[in-house]
């Protein structure tokens, strides 16, 4: 008898240890996954301009009128470009009446509308001024205002790394390699989390843009950079761990 409960044991324990091996596994597929996407160009601009269509939605529900352009282009400048005069010339072939300049470091980085018209103009004076330009994509316009307090446009480009892939694929592999669920648990939190997560993507992008309006351009890197990064991983976390405290129906993969 005594035997038999020490290999019972054993066995629980064993069968614990391989779950919990299997969810690292997942989970290690999921980061190498994230990886991929990371530093290759995989890139679907429909999903970014839908995040952009809702962000703009939801900014126009609460008040701060915003309108939308999905033909944009995403410059980067130096000093030099300036003294040649290649940014007016640029500058003066877009469609932007007030575009975006942020300064990082001794890059300037613009982001530039165009039509269809004037799309080949730009492209070809960029190219024989040998000035570097980027992906092209959807933005979110809206006016704030600047340091003067004095009403200015401000242009958002949602680039790729602002749909945010990396949560969305970080609940996925959280609540896949979870051991301790049935399957149809884990299709439930899928259907839940991922829309969840979309979700509050949409709202961290709101809300910097809200921030901007309200405050200005300076808190644009506060809210981006610091608070809604590691806003979006407890954001993951809190619905993987409401999901793991539902009840489940169905077959867990322990006894």
């Amino acid at each position: 008898m005594g035997v038999f409960l020490v290999d019972l044991r054993l066995e629980k324990k064993d069968k614990f240890l391989l779950n919990v091996l299997s969810f690292l596994v997942v989970m290690a597929f999921f980061g190498a996954v994230v990886f991929f996407i990371s530093n290759s160009q995989l890139d679907i601009p429909q999903v970014r301009e839908l995040v952009s269509v809702h962000s703009t939605l939801l900014l126009n529900m609460v008040g701060y009128p915003s309108t939308f352009e999905d033909k944009n282009l995403i410059v980067e400048f130096e000093k030099k470009d300036f003294s040649n005069g290649a940014v007016s010339k640029v500058i003066a072939l877009s469609a932007s009446e007030d575009p975006l300049i942020q300064k990082n470091g001794d890059v300037f980085i613009a982001v530039l509308a165009y039509t269809d018209e004037s799309r080949a103009a730009i492209v070809n004076a960029l190219e024989e001024s040998d000035v570097k330009w980027g992906e092209e994509g959807p933005t979110i316009v809206m006016e704030f205002r600047d340091s003067n307090e004095n009403q200015a446009v401000f242009r958002s480009s949602i680039v790729r790394e602002c749909v945010g892939y990396i949560s969305i694929l970080a609940v996925i592999g959280l609540i896949v390699g979870y051991p301790f669920a049935g399957f149809r648990k884990k299709l439930f939190g899928l259907l839940i989390g991922v829309p969840l997560i979309y979700f509050a993507n949409v709202v961290r992008i709101t809300t910097i843009m809200m921030g901007v309006h309200d405050i200005g351009y300076w808190v644009f890197d506060l809210f981006h950079i610091f608070i809604w990064r590691e806003g979006m991983i407890l954001v993951s976390l809190g619905i993987w761990f409401f999901w793991t405290r539902m009840p489940d129906n169905g077959e867990t993969n322990i006894e």
